[in-house]
């Protein structure tokens, strides 16, 4: 068995030179001894238990018999075609398990963009639940979502809970939440309530007592052990100097601020692509199309498309934040007063501006689709979608937006071109994934801000008996949604920048 050690993060033992037995330490003469812990992770993307044969096709190679150590990264897929069973470690305190006749692509391990492909079998997801924040209803806001996309539907995790996916031979899905919330097709499916999608509709229904099998079983008792093994830490050298207050654990990972800022800065230019995933492509006046990247900028003219699994983030102006969602397409055109119009060719996109205090008049941007216009100027939560038949809506979440001579404020769905009604009323909790994901990304950086001023999150530390990992939560105490709290938790010091 192969275990990735990492040294990732430093114990540093509070000491104090000059003081002799009898006599107070002087806090204006402290000295910090550095010890390098090992053992502990900052990230995932890591097999933490297989049982049966489980095959990796890691960077492209197929690769049998992986076990726990093995190491994963983005489009990493994972296989078990007969019976078996393995535990993959996400974000510090996200468990993914697979079972018997499963396949499982990792789009996505990072950090505020988790994103699972689930083409068939069975997953759970295990993830630790704060109970402050869910009492204050902070949780969303701090907890980074998880994307999970089944060959016909989409789901978001939005909150700490379990939950277990299926998809059938068919390739219909469904979901069962223990606890917690998921967004599917405009629905949220709670505590003790299942999903089934059928021709992109959720059918919900409560769960039935007697549901459970040995794969649920089996996750339950993994949940029972993690925890267990958490509490086992307190003989650790490293632990006892934190309750004597002789130490703090501070993270040595430089790309974790650098992320961190990079999520929450904005460029001052126009047409800004901020954040992009793998298979967005652009057309900037050459025949053949070219990858987008992040940092590129966008001119009068361009076109790009995001492939189904895709997803990007791009500034039409500085206060302006556009989100694209799987298999869109739109153009871009830019006057020469600076005035920006976007068309989208098809697709959705969420487009959320925010107020600028340094603007001296307010940006408005122009969207097209299906030969309608819809302009922008407040800030608010908006979301366009092109439908059959020549058809675009128009969902107004929260501000102002002017179709022709109208005025249209929050709220409401506008349907456009059609006969009839057009406008109805809009229920703000009717969201998807594109939703949720964009929200997250637009609160991405105020939440992280706040999460290391209130050190929420944790790592992962290493029981080398056990030769498994096992979740250590930083500051705010989190539990298992099986039963059982993280009690070893860890001093968070100062950040290493």
């Amino acid at each position: 068995m192969r275990i990735i050690d990492r040294l990732l993060i430093s114990v540093l033992i509070l000491a104090f030179a000059g003081s002799v037995p009898g006599q107070s330490r002087d806090p204006h003469e402290p000295r910090e001894d550095t010890v390098i812990a090992s053992g502990f992770r900052v990230e995932g993307g890591l097999v933490n238990l297989t049982e049966g044969e489980v095959v990796c096709l890691c960077s492209g190679v197929p690769t049998r018999g992986v076990q726990g150590g093995q190491s994963l990264k983005n489009g990493d897929i994972l296989r078990i075609d007969g019976k078996g069973r393995a535990e993959i470690l996400l974000n510090p305190g996200y468990y993914l398990r697979l079972f018997n006749n499963t396949q499982a692509t990792l789009l996505d391990v990072s950090p505020g963009n988790l994103k699972i492909k689930l083409s068939r079998g069975t997953a759970i997801f295990e993830i630790a639940v704060n109970g402050w924040s869910d009492r204050y209803k902070i949780q969303e806001l701090l907890f980074d979502s998880v994307t999970v996309i089944t060959p016909r539907d989409e789901y978001a995790i939005i909150r700490g809970g379990a939950y277990r996916f299926n998809v059938d031979a068919d390739a219909n899905s469904d979901v069962t939440v223990l606890r917690g919330v998921v967004v599917v097709a405009g629905s949220r499916v709670t505590d003790g309530k299942t999903a089934s999608m059928r021709s992109g509709r959720p059918a919900v229904a409560p769960v039935s007592e007697t549901a459970a099998d040995k794969f649920d079983n089996w996750s339950r008792d993994r949940g029972v052990y993690l925890v267990q093994a958490n509490k086992s830490l307190a003989r650790m050298s490293w632990y006892k100097k934190m309750q004597d207050e002789d130490a703090y654990i501070t993270i040595l990972d430089p790309a974790d601020p650098a992320r961190a800022d990079a999520m929450s800065t904005i460029s001052a230019r126009n047409g800004v692509v901020s954040f992009v995933e793998k298979g967005a492509i652009l057309r900037s006046g050459e025949p053949a199309w070219q990858e987008l990247g992040a940092g590129d900028n966008l001119t009068d003219g361009d076109r790009v498309r995001i492939a189904p699994e895709s997803r990007a983030e791009i500034h039409p102006y500085a206060n302006f934040s556009l989100y694209l969602g799987a298999d869109t397409e739109i153009a871009y055109s830019e006057q020469a007063d600076g005035e920006v119009s976007v068309t989208i060719l098809r697709g959705s996109a969420v487009i959320i501006p925010a107020y600028d205090p340094k603007a001296k008049e307010r940006n408005t941007l122009l969207l097209i689709a299906a030969q309608t216009e819809y302009r922008i100027a407040d800030r608010g939560t908006y979301r366009i979608n092109v439908l059959s038949e020549g058809r675009s809506e128009m969902l107004v979440y929260d501000g102002v937006v002017r179709v022709g001579d109208q005025e249209i404020k929050g709220r409401k769905r506008i349907v456009r071109p059609v006969s009839g009604e057009s406008e109805f009323s809009l229920d703000p909790l009717s969201q998807d994934s594109l939703d949720i994901w964009s929200n997250k990304r637009y609160a991405l950086g105020p939440a992280r801000r706040l999460r290391r001023l209130m050190s929420v999150g944790g790592l992962w530390f290493l029981s080398k008996s056990a030769h498994q990992y096992t979740f250590v939560p930083g500051g705010w105490a989190f539990n298992s949604p099986y039963g059982g709290g993280y009690s070893i938790r860890y001093n968070p010091g100062r950040t290493m920048r």
